[in-house]
């Protein structure tokens, strides 16, 4: 006899003890679990770009570090002589063209 679309069959239950000849059916999984587990090319990209900054960081800092010479030959050198300085706090004079600071500022913390 043909089941009719808009009657509820009745349900078929299994219990533990019943010998069925019927398969249990699979359980389905949503794509996002599979998404999930496996593995993506974003991490070790991201691996690998970090590992490329950091690396031109550090190559960057010891160049400036360890090349001596200008780096903006462009620049003009600033000096000054001694006698166009002076002390705001503090004793000193000048020697021999030198600024030769004597007593720091009684005020200021000593470290």
């Amino acid at each position: 006899m043909p089941v009719d679309a808009h009657q509820n069959p009745q349900p078929t239950a299994t219990l533990a003890g019943d010998a069925s000849t019927e398969a249990p059916p699979s359980p389905v999984l949503p794509s996002s679990v599979d998404s999930q587990t496996a593995p993506s090319w974003r991490a070790p990209l991201a691996v690998v770009a970090l590992f490329a900054i950091a690396l031109s960081l550090s190559l960057a800092v010891y160049l400036a570090l360890a090349v001596p010479g200008r780096w903006f030959p462009g620049a003009v050198a600033k000096t000054w002589i001694a006698r166009d300085l002076a002390l705001v706090r503090g004793e000193g004079s000048l020697v021999g063209g030198d600024l030769v600071v004597t007593a720091p500022d009684r005020a200021a913390p000593c470290w």
